[in-house]
């Protein structure tokens, strides 16, 4: 979708869905009414924009604020706000002139006049679009979403989330400037207008007790007046910075009552602040439909050129900058950096800057660059201020010691100034004349008084020139990012003086772990500047021996920006480091040596841990982010757990039920009795009773106590695979494989009644609390609700176009959640049957949703590659992704106060997982989905690898550092392919393209057209003059690579065909795909030469691959199974048999002796050609998609790329007659890898830990690694 320009008469105003506003509230119940449809708010973050302050040189200091509106605006206005006239709330309500609103209003809208930040950001306003959390791709107006918003009446909280810069806090003060004058124009004043207030959370006092009286009492209100106003008047709340606030985990909208006024609320926060699960702060409980989530898009390359032209109005002497430097506009990192607004006018402002440092100079612009310029100029500027205006004698002397170095001393002051409010925890910092300055002083009495004095003229100079404004008497940076710049660089400038810390150093006296900002600046420089890596791996070499204690907080902080930053500790010597409470999350340390080290309270979510050495580590209170899985016999097709969380059970394929404790996770009772297998289970309320049922056509009733069968209970046909007791535990409701619902006395064991209305298998059952009211779910994709009594159908809930997997009514009982097979989440009213709210997940596989006992939502997926993701319901963004299963999911269920969840599978095992584990983001790179390809280039230096996200990259063949993004694509792209020479490569797509590329540029060269569907891959000739090409049509096309015309068209598939390759002398071309077998044919005559087809029949072939001399080949599949043939005979040579699942992919190493297989039980295992027998299995290896090799003189690469979105590669050699492999790289991993590990004699460590890691492959005996320094190993050019 377009950006929107205001300047478009087509483009509605903000003021032009007030008659929707009207009808929102008119709507709208009182706030203690039960029937009370309730409208959506949200939440708002300060991001302030201005940098032309007070050292601005010229005479454009004046700035004419425009307010952008449509030439119709004016009588929409009077239109719309004539209808709120009419709605009269009390007709005893007191004047707002005597309520002080006219003040509050003028008070608002001179503040943005008197402020030359803002009036400086709103006239560059531009409207700025947005995105729904699920699909970034999608941009809308968000002016036209916060219109519907408004206009809502099922929506009450708006939560608008946006990095650093992007624009939230201009856009809500144009948001309160448009409402006021909409206000100020039509309102009768009497109070039936919505009364906008924009305030700043981190101004208030105590932000999370009662906000907006608290504001209107600092506005001069009285008690009496904010009452009046709470009982009488709407409001629009437009709450700017919560993420600035300091308590951030408490229940936001609940305390500070906002329910209680007739309002909307729009907030605005960075998401990186945001804790686990932190929707439930921002809306009434347990009404999570009233939350509506956007977040701030990155600008558009319209919209950038739309905000340089105002750049050029508004200052027409940086017009001629503009035209002599656009050059540095039109560099790719900087059109990527100024997708940020506050990024975009840091790059405007300082272009001669640039221009000048990066004159012919081919080293990138990065965002710390734009920073570091962006502090240098406006302390240069204000350099020259000074010594062009006035200044008193003691202000003259002042500066003539400060210019000698000004720009050093005030980037030192503004330095300073961050690190101290950062460490006090303030936003902001106010004067107070009782602070007093003594230089000479040993020991000051405030650490404001060397910031804040009025008796020391050299503090003064600088503050006054300093990137700072003073509201209220109160000081704060012209923006959020600059302190945390600040703060970032003040951290790694310590090295500049010593390259070890010392007990004072900020680094050791600051908590920078869990603060995004800070840690992602300190990535950057990391990424920049070797040194600063080298300084921070030898803070955490001075943890460790006497005195390390003392340096434990700088070592935690300086290993988790080495995380951050992507810095693998493979082999590193780590031995007796003391990091309690870093963040290793994600972290690669292969085969490190943590002997002895102080972990405690460390997270090591998804890292990679395999044969480190852990031996005698102190690991109490450490987090994995899952639990020990449960083995059982068989597949587990249900699980449940019982209403105190303490127990688990499990129904299995083989029809026994297994029953665990879950403090310790022992396994208490077998139970037998079933004769199939066991799709449903359930426990009564009390918790003392165990509903099971089963394929054998019964349901039975068990004493979870004592184990015993209670009741069989007969089905009359069919059989059940759901159940449900209701709250007073005497009821039990069953449906499955037939078309009818039915309910037993507990007690007896009797069928009280069938209910009758369903068409096909029922899903999903549920009882209301009272027990009087019944929910069921179907595949016939209808909801029904029945009277318990009765057994009369109530309502007919449509819209579902799957089958509905799962269904819960809420903690008041007023509604019922409902999710089908696509993941679509729909919310409907009990009482009336109407749909209130839909949340499309687009999530495939199983689905359950469920209601926590504090009244939230959850939904989790899991899916047929054996992941589970658990959802945010009310934004739709996936909140972690949890990897293990080696197989299908089957069933999933929440604990009872959502901090675990359990998920079933195929595979015969329970896993559990920490439900409030939120992925942590990628800071590092790489691919946003799943890699469909890996291949190194001609060359040998980089690797290629292609996704699901639409994009190309580029790997460093050594480091794994990635090199470049070579192309953003318009939809997924299905695989890629060099030229033999490497000057281009092919990539196929879904959207039945094959394109050429350059391949240094990645430009297109030119476009197939033929195919008609997706194309699955791709293969140059070995001469580089043809390309094959095959997909979803069932055809493998012949293309003349130079002249783009199609050659030939192979058909025979009688399915999709998956994989194509060229036989090395170029004569042969091989093809497999859906229909089970692998065909071979003639290049020159077109051919079928044969037709292999030993795969088991209708399972689909993946992959096919000739050897290196082209007398063999290679194909797997579905089957699990892999082929060797003769290429020219078509004989089968040998089937290679030890994959557990799916194999993907199929590779010949350079020199044809091994051939790797990968696939979906998540191993790579190397096979000897010569005798077919399994040499290797490489383990941790995530489900592989693609394989590729490489030789070098020291041994063989192997590169793989797959489901978890990493690219990976390792080392293969051959030693004592023995192939090992070294772990080289990961672009990352989403999964725990402890395989070898060595714990023996580690503290602290729990049971249920100890137990997980043992599960995945660590041991207790002793392991011997050759192992160097930390500073010695990360030192080196090469990580392999």
């Amino acid at each position: 979708m377009s950006p929107i320009n205001p300047s478009q008469s087509a483009q509605p105003s903000l003021s032009s869905y007030f008659p929707q506003l009207a009808s929102a509230f008119a709507n709208a119940v009182q706030p203690n009414s039960t029937d009370r449809i309730c409208e959506a708010a949200g939440s708002v973050m300060q991001i302030d924009y201005g940098l032309i302050n007070i050292p601005v040189v010229g005479s454009h200091n004046e700035i004419t604020v425009h307010y952008h509106s449509t030439a119709s605006d004016a009588q929409l206005l009077r239109e719309i706000l004539r209808p709120l006239q009419s709605i009269a709330l009390q007709s005893n309500a007191a004047p707002l002139a005597s309520l002080g609103i006219q003040r509050l209003q003028k008070r608002y809208l001179d503040g943005l006049q008197k402020d030359e930040e803002i009036k400086d950001a709103l006239a560059m306003y531009v409207a700025p679009e947005c995105t729904l959390i699920t699909n970034v791709k999608e941009c809308f107006s968000l002016e036209e979403k916060v219109r519907d918003f408004l206009a809502s009446k099922e929506k009450k909280v708006l939560l608008l989330l946006g990095v650093a810069g992007s624009g939230k806090s201009t856009f809500n003060r144009y948001l309160a400037r448009s409402l006021w004058e909409a206000y100020d124009k039509e309102a009768n004043k009497s109070g039936q207008t919505p009364i906008p207030l924009f305030i700043r959370l981190s101004n208030l006092k105590d932000p999370n007790t009662n906000l907006i009286s608290e504001y209107l009492k600092k506005e001069k209100f009285t008690e009496e007046q904010v009452a009046e106003l709470k009982e009488n008047y709407r409001f629009i709340f437009i709450l700017d910075g919560y993420d600035e606030i300091k308590d951030r985990t408490r229940l936001f909208y609940v305390e500070n009552e906002l329910d209680e006024w007739q309002a909307k609320v729009i907030v605005t926060s960075r998401p990186e602040y945001l804790g686990d699960r932190y929707e439930r702060q921002f809306h009434p409980k347990g009404q999570a439909y009233l939350l509506q989530t956007y977040q701030l898009a990155p600008f558009s390359d319209v919209t950038i050129e739309e905000y340089i032209n105002k750049y050029k109005s508004s200052y027409p002497e940086l017009e001629r900058s503009v035209a002599e430097h656009g050059e540095i506009l039109e560099r790719s990192e900087v059109k990527e950096l100024m997708r940020n607004p506050f990024l975009l006018k840091l790059a405007l402002g300082e272009l001669p800057a640039l221009a000048e440092r990066y004159k012919n100079s081919s080293q990138r612009i990065t965002r710390l660059a734009l920073y570091d310029q962006f502090v240098e100029s406006w302390f240069a500027r204000s350099q020259d201020r000074l010594s062009g205006i006035r200044l008193t004698d003691a202000e003259q002397k002042a500066f003539h010691f400060l210019n000698k170095a000004f720009i050093k001393h005030g980037t030192k002051f503004s330095k300073d100034l961050a690190i101290e409010m950062y460490q006090a925890g303030l936003v902001r910092v106010a004067y107070s004349e009782q602070l007093s300055y003594d230089e000479s002083s040993a020991v000051a009495q405030d650490w404001r008084d060397k910031f804040l004095s009025e008796s020391n003229e050299k503090i003064k100079l600088l503050r006054f020139n300093a990137p700072l404004i003073c509201r209220d008497d109160q000081y704060e940076f012209i923006h959020k990012s600059i302190p945390d710049y600040l703060v970032a660089r003040a951290l790694w400038e310590e090295f500049d003086v010593r390259e070890k810390i010392e007990l004072t150093s900020w680094l050791n006296r600051l908590n920078i772990v869990n603060d995004p900002a800070i840690l992602q600046f300190l990535a950057e420089r990391v990424w920049q500047e070797p040194k600063l890596k080298n300084c921070l791996l030898s803070v955490v070499d001075q943890s460790k021996g006497e005195g390390g204690a003392q340096l434990e907080r700088g070592a935690a902080n300086a290993i988790t920006i080495l995380v951050r930053a992507g810095v693998p500790f493979t082999k590193v010597d780590l031995k007796g480091i003391r990091i309690p409470g870093a963040n290793l999350s994600y972290g690669v340390f292969d085969s490190a040596q943590l002997q002895k080290a102080d972990l405690t309270g460390v997270k090591l979510d998804k890292s990679w841990l395999r044969q480190a050495n852990l031996s005698g580590a102190q690991m109490a209170r450490v987090q994995f982010g899952e639990w020990p899985y449960l083995q059982e016999e068989g597949a587990v097709l249900s699980c449940a757990y019982s209403p105190d969380g303490g127990g688990l059970a499990t129904g299995l394929e083989s029809g026994k039920i297994g029953v665990y404790q879950t403090s310790n996770w022992e396994k208490i009772h077998t139970l037998i009795g079933h004769t199939a297998e066991v799709f449903g289970i359930a426990y009564n309320p009390k918790g003392n009773q165990l509903a099971s049922s089963s394929e054998d056509e019964t349901v039975r009733l068990w004493d979870v106590k004592m184990g015993s069968t209670l009741h069989i209970l007969s089905f009359h046909a069919g059989w059940g695979a759901v159940l449900a007791y209701n709250p007073q535990g005497d009821q039990l409701v069953s449906g499955g494989f037939e078309d009818r619902v039915l309910l037993w006395d507990v007690k007896t064991g009797t069928e009280l009644q069938t209910l009758i209305g369903h068409e096909t298998t029922i899903f999903s059952v549920a009882y209301n609390l009272t027990g009087d009211q019944l929910a069921s779910g179907s595949s016939d994709m209808t909801v029904r609700l029945w009277d318990v009594k009765t057994g009369t159908g109530l309502h007919i809930l449509r819209g579902h176009e799957q089958m509905v997997m799962s269904l819960a009514y809420s903690p008041q009982g007023d509604q019922i959640v409902s999710c089908d097979d696509n993941g679509i989440v729909f919310l409907w009213d009990v009482k009336t049957g109407a749909r209130l709210y839909t949340l499309d997940g687009n999530t495939d596989g199983i689905h359950r949703v469920m209601y926590s006992l504090q009244g939230d939502l959850w939904l989790v997926s899991g899916s047929v590659d054996g992941t589970v993701r658990p959802w945010d319901v009310k934004t739709g963004a996936c909140l972690n992704t949890f990897s293990g299963h080696m197989g299908m999911l089957v069933s999933l269920a929440y604990s009872p106060i959502g901090d675990q969840l359990a998920s079933g599978g195929g595979d015969a095992t329970v896993r559990l997982w920490d439900a409030k584990m939120v992925a942590e983001p990628n800071a590092f790179g790489g691919h946003e989905d799943i890699v469909r390809s890996v291949v190194y280039l001609p060359q040998g230096d980089q690797l290629a690898s292609c996704s699901l996200d639409n994009t190309v990259r580029l790997w460093d063949v050594k480091t794994g550092a990635e090199l470049k993004t070579l192309i953003d694509y318009k939809t997924a792209i299905l695989d890629i392919a060099y030229h033999p020479k490497g000057d281009q490569f092919a990539l196929s797509s879904a959207d039945s393209i094959v394109s050429l590329r350059d391949a240094k540029t990645g430009a297109e060269l030119k476009a197939f057209s033929g195919h008609t569907g997706s194309v699955y891959s791709i293969a140059y000739s070995p001469q580089g003059d043809q390309l094959a090409s095959c997909g979803e049509d069932g055809t493998v096309r012949l293309w003349d690579a130079k002249m783009g015309t199609e050659l030939k068209v192979f058909s025979g598939h009688t399915g999709d065909v998956d994989k194509v390759a060229y036989s090395p002398q170029g004569d042969q071309l091989a093809s497999c795909g859906k229909d089970g077998t692998v065909r071979l044919w003639d290049i020159k005559t077109g051919t079928e030469l044969h037709i292999l087809s030993r795969h088991t029949e209708d399972e689909c072939v993946f992959s096919v691959a000739y050897s290196p001399k082209g007398d063999s080949l290679a194909s797997c599949g579905e089957d699990k199974t892999i082929h060797l043939w003769d290429s020219k005979t078509g004989a089968e040579n040998y089937t290679l048999i030890g994959h557990t699942n799916t194999i993907f992919s199929v590779a010949y190493s350079p020199k044809g002796d091994l051939l790797a297989s990968g696939g979906f039980d998540t191993t790579v295992r190397l096979w000897e050609v010569e005798t077919g027998e399994c040499q290797r299995v490489i383990q941790d290896c995530s489900m592989v998609i693609s394989l590729d090799w490489k030789e070098v003189l020291d041994g063989q690469y192997l590169a793989m790329g797959g489901i978890d979105k990493s690219v990976r590669q390792w080392k293969i050699k051959k030693e004592g007659g023995e192939y090992k492999e070294t772990f080289c790289w990961s672009t990352g991993h989403d999964f725990l890898t402890v395989g070898g590990a060595l714990i023996e004699g580690v503290k602290g460590l729990s049971e249920v830990n100890e137990r997980l890691l043992k599960q995945r492959g660590a041991v207790q005996t002793q392991i011997t690694s050759k192992s160097s320094s930390v500073s010695e190993t990360l030192c080196e050019e090469e990580f392999i």
